[in-house]
């Protein structure tokens, strides 16, 4: 048994056979969908292959980027440690290096006092009273030495902390990199689940 319309209208009704006035005047059955949907089948078939491959050779060379990122990452961590090592031999080789400056200078200074107490003996000046003048003025060198020399390391000090900032923005612009490859990563993820 099945649906009808009877007398020619649009109302449904029931009636031992039923078809549509268009299938009554051709005669034709429908199209069997099968060949077209098995061609649209094998078609999302070789674009699912085609999508895995694309989806390898992105991972691959996402894996390639992460290799490459720890090896630069490596490199950043002996660079610092390098440059805080060859930093603080630069500030210890400057402070040796001007403290000989000013000792040879001294030495150079008592040489012409020396000399020139000498001098003054012919002048009726006795050599302990210039050895006295001379020394005060060594005593006034030696504190004006190091005054320069507390200076040289306060200088030194403060090239140090410039040095430990420059470290401190090299830190965080390799965390913000780690953070961008690690967002990249997992959107990738997220993409290639869905």
């Amino acid at each position: 048994m099945s649906w009808s319309t009877p007398n020619g209208s649009d109302r449904w009704g029931i009636d031992d056979s039923y078809s549509s006035p268009h299938h009554q005047a051709s005669g034709a059955e429908l199209p069997d969908p099968t060949s077209a949907i098995k061609e649209k089948l094998n078609t999302n078939k070789t674009e699912l292959l085609n999508l895995k491959k694309e989806i390898q050779t992105k991972e691959e060379a996402i894996r390639i980027d992460e290799k490459a990122f720890e090896h630069a990452k490596s490199e950043l961590n002996n660079a610092e440690a390098q440059l805080v090592e060859e930093t603080a031999s630069l500030v210890a080789t400057k402070g040796a290096h001007d403290t000989l400056v000013e000792e040879i200078q001294s030495q150079n200074n008592y040489l012409e006092a020396i000399r020139g107490a000498k001098s003054l003996q012919q002048e009726q000046q006795t050599w302990e009273q210039c050895l006295i003048k001379e020394n005060r003025k060594l005593r006034e060198e030696v504190k004006s030495l190091r005054k320069l020399l507390e200076d040289n390391l306060n200088h030194y000090n403060l090239e140090v902390v410039i040095v430990r900032k420059d470290i401190g923005v090299l830190k965080f612009e390799h965390q913000r990199r780690e953070l961008f490859w690690e967002n990249k990563n997992r959107n990738k993820d997220l993409e290639a689940k869905e």
